[in-house]
């Protein structure tokens, strides 16, 4: 025995004969204290395997288990059976990997192509409709009675040539036409004045009736306050040199 373990052994017989002196009544009880050693032979796995009904449910089941894969004797119901199981669990990895599931969701859509839908491409100077060309929408015409205004001489004119037209202005809004109808006087004094500009020669070609249409819609769009008109139409036009 080394030195260590004997000191030890005398340290511990020191305790004891030290309690004995101070606290008999403490050893005393101590000797008494008896552990029943019956309460733990048996744990519940001890008990289960004791039992000699055990063995008998383990091959029961094991037998059920079996039976699953026996198709010689239950072909009948075993394929069915098991089309069904693999039916369920082939549907349930389809919808646990398909791809809407993890697509990260989006505020918005900019392309059907993101949903691997089928994207189709158009041509717009063909296949498109202008919005405002839309024949369901109401369109905002207002018509600018008669106006009378001189225009300069030209080569082919005579000394005082003069036109005469009225317009039809489709405006973007209600609001413009209520603006160009209020102000109706102001507009057609403007409208005259830009005409006066031009010249027989220029306003006598379809093209001379296009820059003055084009200057008018400038005129107009320069100086309303409501919005703005997208065309302006001729619904007369005379021109006397």
């Amino acid at each position: 025995m080394s030195e260590e373990q004997t000191n030890i052994d005398n340290e511990m017989l020191e305790i004891d004969s030290l309690l004995s002196e101070e606290d008999p009544d403490f050893i005393k009880g101590l000797s008494e204290i008896k552990i029943d050693n019956a309460m733990f032979d048996l744990s519940l796995m001890d008990q289960a395997l004791a039992d000699p009904s055990t063995g008998a449910k383990f091959k029961a089941a094991f037998k059920k288990i079996s039976a699953l894969f026996n198709f010689k004797e239950n072909y009948k119901i075993l394929i069915p059976f098991w089309i069904l199981i693999f039916a369920v669990s082939g549907a349930l990895v389809f919808i646990l990997k398909f791809k809407s599931w993890d697509r990260p969701d989006s505020l918005f859509l900019t392309s059907y192509a993101e949903w691997g839908l089928q994207a189709h491409s158009y041509n717009p100077m063909t296949e498109s409709e202008m919005f405002f060309d839309n024949g369901r929408l109401l369109k905002n015409i207002v018509t600018l009675k008669k106006m009378v205004a001189n225009i300069k001489a030209s080569e082919n004119s005579g000394a005082n040539p003069m036109v005469a037209f009225e317009l039809n202005v489709e405006g973007m809004s209600s609001e413009v036409v209520v603006e160009i109808k209020d102000r109706e006087a102001e507009f057609k004094d403007l409208i005259l004045r830009t005409t006066e500009e031009l010249n027989y020669d220029a306003l006598v070609s379809s093209e001379g009736k296009q820059l003055l249409s084009d200057r008018i819609l400038a005129v107009l769009n320069s100086n309303l306050t409501q919005g703005q008109i997208r065309k302006v139409l001729y619904k007369s036009f005379i021109i006397k040199n």
